[in-house]
């Protein structure tokens, strides 16, 4: 799951070599860890900073292992982004925001017109949803399909934002509470 320190996003062109990187780079850096050649360009997309930076790379192999020290490889772990993946990262911005809207899976879906299994296979990432219902997301909420299916929040409206982040920081603290060691019982 994509969170509030998201990845840049990196794609390149042909499709079938997408990479994301799992920690944050700073596009500067990992601009001149790239070994450059016109053979492949890639974009690097910070979403919530709203701005692309292009690179190049000899092939898709340096894509997931860019940079040239060892101690840069090993704060930066880069897996190919597939499309599974990005299904489910998609889905699970739809469920950050229809949480964040204040919504349940079956109101949400009879709010919609959807079969709520539907909006659930979207939710877990298991299909894309249809495009109709990224233009209702963005007419009856203002939440856009930028946001969906790249990540980017810059067009997104701030009680959203915050919302969001609310729940992000939400889901923070309960994540580390399951994981607090249970005290002695007396």
């Amino acid at each position: 799951m994509l969170g509030w320190n998201a990845p840049p996003f990196v794609r390149s062109r042909p499709a079938q070599t997408k990479v994301a990187c799992q920690s944050r780079i700073a596009a500067g850096r990992f601009d001149r860890s790239l070994n450059a050649s016109p053979k492949t360009r890639f974009e690097i997309d910070v979403g919530h900073k709203g701005f692309v930076e292009k690179f190049s790379t000899a092939d898709k192999s340096e894509a997931c292992d860019p940079l040239n020290s060892q101690e840069a490889r090993n704060s930066t772990h880069c897996l190919p982004m597939t499309d599974a993946h990005h299904k489910r990262d998609v889905g699970d911005r739809l469920r950050q925001a229809r949480e964040a809207l204040g919504f349940g899976l079956r109101e949400f879906a009879r709010l919609h017109d959807l079969d709520p299994t539907k909006l659930s296979h979207w939710e877990k990432g298991k299909h894309y949803p249809d495009p109709q219902f990224i233009r209702e997301l963005w007419r009856r909420h203002r939440v856009n399909a930028d946001w969906v299916y790249l990540g980017e929040i810059a067009s997104l409206p701030h009680s959203l934002v915050e919302s969001l982040r609310a729940a992000e920081r939400g889901s923070q603290g309960a994540s580390s509470a399951a994981s607090a060691p249970l005290p002695e019982k007396t």
